[in-house]
């Protein structure tokens, strides 16, 4: 578990002994509570609307994304990052790499054949491009993948990734 989070319990479960309730006091994570089942439903759910709102905080509208510095994992990501994007990146690299070692030099043009990137799928370009205008975009993709796989590396020394 070098990168992913460590498992978690039961998001809500029912304390019966007191080793439990022990454990569950000692998780910074988690909060108990008691609750006198006599009372009326709807002052239970108030009272615990409070207490989580005091302990989780305001919840936030819409998708929800985990802030890496929040992270319970051995080796922490520096931001949130997509793993699609992060192998096109690394393709990119690896293909400049092999290249640069049986000597020869390669285009950007090359280097996104070699790794199968479509950039014809972009949606804000109403016509598709054609040409030079189509070697110049890819080229200029081709470019900061390769410049952030070179940061990333750097970085990775130092222990930050990525960044």
């Amino acid at each position: 578990y070098l990168f992913a989070e460590p498992l978690h319990s039961a998001a809500v479960s029912r304390i019966e002994d007191v080793e439990a309730a022990a454990t569950a006091l000692s998780d910074e994570d988690t909060v108990l509570i008691a609750i006198n089942v006599t009372r009326q439903r709807k002052h239970i759910d108030k009272r615990l609307d409070q207490i989580l709102k005091q302990h989780m905080g305001e919840l936030k509208r819409g998708r929800q994304v985990r802030n890496p510095k929040l992270s319970q994992a051995r080796y922490r990501l520096s931001r949130a990052v997509l793993a699609q994007s992060l192998k096109k990146t690394f393709a990119v690299h690896d293909i400049r790499c092999a290249a640069a070692a049986q000597g020869r030099k390669i285009s950007n043009w090359e280097v996104a054949a070699l790794a199968k990137l479509d950039y014809q799928q972009r949606e804000k370009l109403e016509a598709k491009l054609e040409g030079a205008d189509e070697r110049r975009v890819v080229s200029a993709i081709v470019a900061r993948h390769a410049k952030d796989a070179k940061t990333m590396i750097e970085n990775a020394a130092i222990g930050v990734f990525p960044k």
